[in-house]
């Protein structure tokens, strides 16, 4: 099951999507539970006897496959998904869910402002109270971003959907390296001529030569372009695999995974992580 693109409890049949009817019952059944306050875990227990296939092997990651699940809106037929729970059903589940994580404390951001940024001016977010509800919008006056905003526990459960789903297949963070390039600038070209000569000079100076060398060596390292992506992949790959499955946000795991959290819209964010691959929820 590992790499399965197609959401589970969907199957392709004449190029669109239809219910895997077996599947869609586990869905309902996650659902339901969710909404009577069901945890995870306990869902879990239940659904691994449905579909052993799909929720069997490690406990942990069969958990973060329920969670997962919970943050797809493709179960009450948005897109070309034909619904297999009402909207109603999915609201419940979600409000649910929000209710049980401890997104934040009062006054307090579970996400750094600094890691925050507009996708259409690049102005770093604030938050504030519109009513009864926290909104999330661009600090830049005009901006678009700034007029509507997105809602918090939005804000928060699209951020927590995106973590879930690359800790859940961390094949998602793949991003294609750039080659590393050498471009020699007039001073390498210098160097080597300086080097070429010493030695030819009668007598040989050896510690000169070894000093122009090792000069030479400097400013050809520096004429090289150097990708840092297959290893910061790597780097939050690891990250992932080491912290506890992820139901809630971590702060820390932010600061050490993400370089920025982006508002597109009032609906929509993504994020980039330090590896430079972005991930926009629903995408």
């Amino acid at each position: 099951m590992r790499g399965r693109k197609i959401p589970y409890g969907y199957k392709m049949s004449n190029g669109r999507y239809v219910l895997e009817e077996k599947e869609a019952e586990v869905v309902k059944i996650v659902f339901s539970l969710t909404e009577a306050n069901k945890k995870p875990s306990e869902i879990h227990k239940i659904v691994c006897e449905m579909d052993t296939d799909y929720f069997s092997g490690d406990i942990d990651k069969s958990i973060i496959r329920v969670s997962t699940m919970l943050q797809k809106e493709c179960y009450c037929g948005s897109g070309d998904y034909p619904a297999i729970i009402t909207k109603e059903c999915y609201d419940n589940a979600r409000k649910n869910m929000s209710n049980r994580s401890h997104y934040y404390a009062e006054g307090k951001t579970k996400i750094p402002l600094k890691q925050t940024c507009c996708a259409i001016c690049g102005g770093q977010l604030f938050r504030n109270r519109d009513l009864d509800d926290r909104i999330w919008k661009c600090s830049t006056v005009g901006c678009a971003n700034r007029t509507n905003g997105i809602k918090e526990d939005e804000f928060y459960s699209q951020v927590l959907s995106i973590l879930m789903d690359v800790q859940a297949d961390c094949s998602l963070l793949d991003k294609e390296a750039v080659l590393t390039e050498y471009k020699p600038i007039m001073n390498v070209r210098m160097g080597e001529n300086e080097v070429v000569m010493r030695c030819h000079i009668k007598p040989i100076d050896d510690e000169r030569i070894k000093k122009e060398i090792i000069k030479l060596a400097a400013l050809k390292y520096d004429c090289c372009t150097y990708d840092r992506t297959k290893y910061l992949t790597e780097e939050i790959k690891d990250r992932l695999r080491k912290c506890e499955p992820i139901f809630d946000i971590d702060s820390l795991l932010i600061k050490d995974i993400v370089k920025k959290v982006i508002l597109i819209d009032h609906k929509h964010i993504s994020i980039e992580f330090k590896n430079g691959k972005t991930i926009t929820y629903g995408g």
